[in-house]
């Protein structure tokens, strides 16, 4: 909702089935908020992102079979 204040929100781990509080700062909204931004144009202009600087973080995507960058 717009107009609403988050103070906090919560990273879910799924291995051990609990939710960690995060609090929201400025810094982490800022960043949060560019993420949305980057997001909305990958959407709008319908090209993929540029593949990751690192196969390392290709391994937990579950995206990866959908991208032609990684085997």
């Amino acid at each position: 909702l717009r107009g609403c204040t988050v103070k906090r929100g919560f990273i879910y781990l799924i291995p051990e089935r609990r939710a960690v509080p995060v609090p929201i700062d400025g810094r982490l909204r800022n960043k949060t908020q560019a993420a949305l931004a980057a997001m909305r144009r990958i959407l709008d202009t319908e090209q993929m992102p540029a593949p990751a600087d690192s196969l390392r973080k290709c391994v937990a995507c579950e995206f990866r079979r959908f991208c032609n960058d990684v085997l």
